[in-house]
């Protein structure tokens, strides 16, 4: 029973012992997976880029996505297309680019990144950040986005539509 009680306490004592703030670096407080960014690509006639029902849409195998380092190299990011969900009663049946790469690489620094989508032209975007890992802002050449509101939000906080 003393093995136990001694057990339970420090248990609890590790719980309640840890009130930092999430920040970049990392400790035992850091979460265990950065935060995702979910992008939705429409074209003019907003239509969705990624969906299998849409003429001419792009598979995964021909996107990049990537991020420019100072010395001027190209690092490609990791990504996945993510088909549409359902939250409670709504349904969003875009498809999503998806990756936790984005956001981390942001919040260390550098905040530019590139994608291109088959043929079509360069997209350069650039995130605005708050302190917890939440994309407040997309900036590409002459457009801003904002983050998609509603009860979608709740369940995916880091979801952009882009329109070409």
């Amino acid at each position: 029973m003393k093995k136990f009680l001694i057990l339970f306490l420090m248990l609890f004592a590790g719980q309640m012992a840890c009130k930092k703030e999430i920040t970049p670096q990392p400790c035992a407080c850091s979460p265990v997976a950065f935060p995702t960014l979910h992008l939705v690509i429409k074209d003019p006639g907003g239509r969705d880029l990624f969906a299998p029902s849409t003429p001419n849409y792009y598979e995964a195998s021909a996107i990049k996505w990537y991020q420019e380092g100072a010395d001027g190299s190209k690092k490609l990011l990791d990504f996945h297309v993510r088909p549409g969900f359902s939250y409670g009663n709504e349904y969003f049946s875009f498809y999503q680019l998806v990756s936790t790469e984005v956001i981390r690489n942001a919040a260390i620094g550098n905040r530019q990144f590139y994608l291109q989508i088959g043929a079509l032209p360069l997209i350069a975007f650039q995130l605005e950040l708050s302190e917890t890992y939440k994309v407040t802002k997309i900036r590409t050449t002459g457009q801003e986005f904002a983050a998609e509101g509603g009860t979608i939000a709740n369940y995916v906080p880091n979801l952009f539509v882009l329109q070409l």
